[in-house]
């Protein structure tokens, strides 16, 4: 479980400021922020269960009227339709079949009545998939991973303004936060580092906006008079802001 849903919940960031970073340094990279790690079932017993099929009617998205047919771990870590269902809203056969398909494979899985989901691996990691769809993930060393959901507010996010632009993921350390956004362009990418500068991050800037190959790369990297250090990234529609100690 925590191969498949560590994966889904930070592939996304680490794998696109990779990317950003190569880019950046004039080296290769595809620019796609994409995973090619296997999230299928790596066990006979994942032909217990078939996989749910995406949903496309709203009332199924936000979980109510989904068939509660072999519902299984194959498809709860589905990166492709990790926010779109709702896994604590189904029926309580469905949510039945996701207990007891955990228990086969040594996990436990809890219910909220808000509707949230509570996985526990076998090694005590604790993963949990929010109302809102959204998934996260907090390690032993205090470490949080978040995919989708809102922005959140911590010691890094008070230093920068919101962006107001749809969270992809997120990672969140003692001495780091990262964030990487969803459907957003250059332009905006842009207008937002303008506004982290107005916030006191214009100590040692770095300002890159250029082409390679046909690839736009777009960074701004500064400190504030407190020394912490913000970057603010795009490269071939991958996007987000780091802010670190």
């Amino acid at each position: 479980m925590k191969k498949r849903l560590g994966l889904l919940l930070v592939a996304v960031l680490v794998l696109s400021l990779a990317a950003c970073g190569k880019e950046a340094g004039g080296g290769s990279s595809d620019g796609q922020g994409k995973s090619d790690a296997p999230l299928e079932r790596e066990d006979d017993s994942s032909k217990k269960s078939e996989s749910v099929e995406s949903k496309t009617d709203e009332d199924e998205k936000s979980g109510e009227g989904t068939s509660s047919e072999s519902i299984g771990f194959s498809s709860i870590s589905d990166m492709q339709s990790a926010t779109d269902v709702v896994w604590g809203k189904q029926d309580d056969i469905s949510r039945q079949e996701i207990i007891d398909a955990a228990k086969a494979e040594g996990m436990e899985v809890t219910f909220g009545d808000d509707g949230s989901m509570t996985i526990v691996d076998a090694d005590g990691s604790v993963f949990v998939q929010n109302p809102d769809g959204s998934w996260t993930q907090k390690d032993e060393d205090g470490s949080v991973s978040q995919l989708g959901g809102s922005w959140p507010s911590n010691e890094f996010t008070k230093l920068i303004p919101d962006p107001g632009f749809a969270v992809l993921g997120l990672s969140a350390s003692d001495d780091e936060f990262t964030a990487a956004f969803q459907g957003v362009g250059v332009d905006d990418i842009k207008a937002y580092a303008d506004k982290v500068k107005a916030k006191g991050f214009t100590i040692d800037a770095e300002e890159q906006d250029r082409e390679v190959y046909g690839v736009t790369i777009y960074t701004y990297e500064a400190y504030n008079e407190d020394g912490y250090y913000v970057s603010v990234f795009f490269t071939s529609g991958t996007s987000g802001v780091t802010v670190s100690k």
